[in-house]
């Protein structure tokens, strides 16, 4: 049980902390076995994963795979503790590997997209290219700074009047 102290506005535990180290307890349980369940499924899973994320993206595991030799060349205990590990973990290595091969397909396609508007905007700025220009009138040099300094003195001259 727990009390809300409000003259010092903390919150108090009233009580034994057994019933905390209950709780935190069956809170472990229940992770355990929600973890346990989703590694289940996973493990189910995880074939049909491997072969879609070879249809979106064959490399992400040939990368990976020739990661993982590497590793093993460079530092062999830790390379094959870690080759061991992603065996073992096999539904969660070929998740990640997915989501690898998802992104990138992702990506690709959004850089399709993107690179057909831009394909397009550059055909539109051609073609406006093409097209003639309106002729136009020059004005001399000075006309502007001219008009505002006649505009700046007839105001002058009718505050001074006022």
């Amino acid at each position: 049980m727990f009390f809300i102290n409000m003259q010092n506005s903390n919150l108090s535990f009233k009580g034994s902390g057994l019933y905390s180290l209950i709780a935190g307890i069956l809170l472990f349980i229940a992770l355990f076995y929600i973890a346990k369940g989703v590694f289940w499924v996973l493990t189910w899973v995880s074939p049909v994963l491997l072969i879609a994320t070879l249809v979106l993206d064959y490399k992400v595991v040939t990368d990976f795979l020739l990661m993982l030799w590497n590793m093993i060349l460079r530092s062999p205990i830790s390379g094959i503790l870690f080759t061991a590990i992603s065996f073992v973990a096999f539904p969660i290595t070929i998740l990640y590997l997915f989501g690898r091969a998802w992104i990138g397909y992702y990506l690709r396609k959004k850089t399709r997209e993107n690179a057909s508007f831009f394909q397009q905007f550059q055909e539109n700025a051609k073609q406006q290219e093409n097209e003639e220009f309106v002729s136009y009138e020059e004005i001399k040099d000075g006309f502007l700074e001219d008009t505002t300094r006649q505009t700046i003195f007839e105001e002058k001259e009718k505050i001074t009047r006022k």
